[in-house]
């Protein structure tokens, strides 16, 4: 109970006293999905989590400047809290769904035979360069599209920490980029690329023949959802003009 607490005095988190849902308001059918989608979320959220921690402990051992580590040490606690606001919001839709993982998947597997240097250049560009980038924009559209108190407060929240979470990607190619060599930047592009290949594959499933796979059900945008056209035009260009656009402005690409 004191840990609670704690969190909430340290990050301003007040969980009590989000707003209410009421699952008999919905189809079983919407509230199944959107219990799936929360649990989901509350999931990525922790895996985010964990690869943030992994990100700090790399960026010490890569001797990165004290600024930028003392930046990335405050993710990984921000993300929990996403992880409590997503699964509360899963309860309040009559409970959170089951999740198969293997916990060592929790961390980015990484090639031994790199540096240090190397392996905080890799993590960077994908955590915050790719996932974190194109998450702020996609939150974003969500949070606009939110039409009930619940969901639109917690998006809302999770927006204001991630816009920093993206923004430590680049300020630290702004440190590193000239030293980066040809080879290197050849291969930060390959792992830019396989980063942002489940982005590619999950809006691919959201539009058959450039349609919505099934009709916009009531209550559709109460559970934090864009319309899935609007998702995937947005996914593209985040991704294009915010991400690859900007890593090929440090010759990356």
């Amino acid at each position: 109970r004191r840990r609670h607490t704690r969190y909430g005095t340290v990050t301003g988190v007040q969980t009590c006293a989000l707003p209410i849902l009421r699952p008999e308001d919905y189809s079983p059918d919407l509230l199944a999905q959107a219990r799936v989608g929360w649990t989901e979320n509350a999931f990525n959220e922790h895996c985010t989590a964990a690869a943030m921690g992994q990100l700090v402990t790399t960026l010490c051992q890569a001797g990165a400047p004290l600024d930028l580590i003392g930046m990335a040490s405050t993710f990984p606690l921000e993300e929990m809290v996403h992880v409590e606001l997503c699964a509360r919001v899963a309860m309040r839709l009559g409970g959170g769904a089951p999740i198969a993982y293997d916990p060592d998947d929790l961390l980015v597997p990484l090639d031994p035979s790199l540096t240090p240097l190397q392996r905080a250049n890799e993590l960077v560009v994908r955590l915050c360069c790719v996932g974190e980038e194109f998450s702020l924009p996609m939150l974003t559209g969500c949070m606009g599209a939110a039409s009930h108190p619940l969901t639109r407060a917690v998006l809302t929240r999770i927006v204001r920490d991630e816009a920093s979470h993206g923004r430590l990607g680049w300020l630290y190619l702004d440190w590193i980029a000239d030293s980066l060599s040809l080879a290197e930047r050849d291969r930060l592009l390959a792992c830019a690329s396989e980063a942002a290949r489940p982005m590619h594959e999950f809006w691919q499933r959201q539009l058959v023949d450039g349609r919505p796979m099934a009709p916009i059900a009531p209550g559709f945008h109460d559970m934090g959802w864009m319309k899935p056209e609007d998702y995937v035009a947005l996914a593209r260009r985040t991704l294009e003009d915010q991400v690859f656009d900007r890593l090929r402005g440090y010759g990356i690409g």
